[in-house]
């Protein structure tokens, strides 16, 4: 496991392949990571490994297989390949638990063969007002256990969080994205399959979703910017 704090200009790349809980964490770091693959991480392994000094929830000891992301966060990965790794809870290709006003952005990624016990199997959107764009990245393989019957997507969205799709290829599974509760979902085409796990009361946001795709299909200067 690497572990990088408070870097504010980051540049990182390599492989992160080594067993290990995740292969990844970024705590309060700004900068790009670049042709990196995260592969085989596997949470479960904090059983027999002993706990970061530092961690504030137990969310950050069982999500996030390959990446786990937390802190006053500003980053792009791009051109990254997230394979295999496994979560026992969330996130099992990325977990973000970031504060509030962080921006991640994945772009030309790859999301492969990933694995969640309940929810994200490639990325969970936990903690609020996070700001995530994901951009002509590929989904493919990544599972949930389904620990409830209501199915899973690759990304799962927790509420007052927002969300932005470009140009995405999902290819498999029982849905693209679920969110729970109120959260803001830009979408550049109404091709993604968005469900609701929320009931009745998030009836609201998929209109909203659906609005936007409709929107920008017609004007598309007038698609909201993050």
């Amino acid at each position: 496991m690497q572990i990088i704090s408070d870097e504010r200009s980051l540049e990182l790349t390599g492989d992160f392949d080594q067993p290990s809980a995740h292969q990844l964490v970024l705590e309060g770091c700004a900068g790009f990571v670049i042709g990196a693959t995260f592969a085989n991480g596997d949470t479960s392994r904090h059983a027999s490994e002993s706990i970061a000094v530092g961690r504030k929830s137990i969310f950050t000891q069982i999500d996030g297989g390959g990446v786990l992301v937390t802190g006053k966060s500003n980053l792009v990965f791009e051109d990254c390949v997230f394979r295999n790794n496994i979560s026992m809870m969330c996130g099992g290709g990325v977990s973000l638990q970031t504060q509030p006003g962080s921006k991640i952005t994945f772009k030309n990624c790859q999301f492969l063969g990933n694995n969640a016990a309940d929810t994200g199997s490639a990325i969970d959107l936990l903690t609020p007002n996070q700001i995530v764009v994901v951009e002509k990245s590929v989904f493919e393989g990544n599972s949930t256990t389904r620990w409830a019957d209501t199915p899973r997507g690759h990304i799962s969205v927790f509420p007052n969080n927002r969300l932005k799709l470009i140009s995405c290829d999902f290819k498999d599974g029982d849905v693209d994205v679920d969110y729970h509760g109120q959260c803001d979902i830009e979408v550049d085409t109404d091709k993604y399959r968005i469900q609701d796990v929320g009931g009745q009361k998030n009836l609201k946001a998929i209109s909203k979703v659906l609005t936007i795709a409709r929107a920008w299909r017609q004007h598309p200067a007038y698609l909201p910017r993050i």
